[in-house]
């Protein structure tokens, strides 16, 4: 019981920040326009790390997760408002557009069973060399040893 405790670790590391801006004009009395930009950028950098004694499969549900995950959150808006007074009343309009944009981007993501797959194919692809390689060493000595002649009757 204590070994799916101890075999197991998740770790994430965040960073973001934000701010916003603005400028405002007045264009005659009582008219104004602002615009307005504001955001915030994320980073967050993961791990997840699952031995072999932290579940009863075993080696088959051992895995490693890496990840890094970048966003960017922008948004614009832009307004105009118009204030009046006449006499004890009071008017007010506002006419705006808003924008939002959404940007985020997963920039690494390994896990472990991916990287056992990509392992047994890069032993296929050794183990395949190899035998081509001592194939070509073979044929090298009987060509050597004046026997390609029993060789070509065969092909």
């Amino acid at each position: 019981p204590a070994a799916k405790v101890q075999e197991r670790y998740r770790y994430e590391d965040r960073f973001k920040t934000f701010g916003s801006t603005y400028l405002q004009f007045k264009i005659i009395e009582g008219l104004k326009f602002k615009t307005v930009l504001s955001g915030d950028y994320q980073v967050t950098d993961g791990s997840r790390w699952q031995g072999v004694e932290a579940h009863r499969n075993g080696a088959s549900n051992a895995q490693l997760d890496l990840s890094t995950f970048n966003g960017i959150h922008l948004v614009n808006e832009n307004y105009f408002s118009y204030d009046k007074e006449i006499g004890d009343h009071e008017f007010n309009a506002v006419l705006g557009v808003s924008a939002e944009k959404w940007q985020d981007k997963m920039i690494g993501r390994l896990k472990a069973s991916q990287m056992v797959r990509q392992v047994h194919l890069i032993h296929l692809v050794m183990v395949l060399s190899l035998i081509m390689t001592a194939m070509i060493l073979v044929l090298k000595l009987l060509v050597l040893n004046g026997q390609w002649v029993l060789l070509q009757e065969f092909t």
